[in-house]
């Protein structure tokens, strides 16, 4: 099976989202947590409640900042996922971010990536990231 990526997605950015404020600060603490969390994070359809056994659409790498937004790269697509993002199916994202997450060694990161959700017909809370049209052609 052949599997895609795409590379540059904004994921998420500094402001308020959903009531909680969120800073250059925590942009990096999420850059520097991510992969040390003991997972990667997933994509999801939507925001899907975790439901064990789900599959994920892919996965999150090279997470970083750029500016006042983070930026991901999106790895291990299968076929009809990236065919979707391409035919606007999916066209934007929404970052699903612990709060004081506890890692397996016991100390609490404040925020960190969960997952991120590829979204169709929802409104995304933070509204201000390049929509996956402009990325995937």
């Amino acid at each position: 099976m052949k599997l895609f990526e795409i590379l540059g997605v904004e994921i998420f950015s500094v402001g308020n989202h959903k009531g909680d404020d969120y800073t250059i600060q925590d942009l990096d603490t999420m850059v520097q947590a991510f992969g040390q969390l003991g997972f990667t994070p997933p994509l999801k359809d939507g925001h899907c409640s975790d439901t064990p056994g789900m599959p994920s659409l892919g996965w999150l790498k090279n997470l970083r900042r750029i500016g006042n937004k983070l930026v991901a790269d999106f790895m291990d697509l299968p076929e009809i996922v990236y065919e979707a993002i391409k035919n606007r199916r999916y066209d934007r994202v929404s970052a699903e971010i612990y709060h004081n997450y506890k890692k397996q060694d016991g100390s609490i990161v404040s925020r960190a990536v969960k997952a991120l959700s590829l979204l169709g017909a929802d409104i995304p809370a933070v509204k201000d990231l390049r929509p996956l049209r402009e990325i995937v052609h």
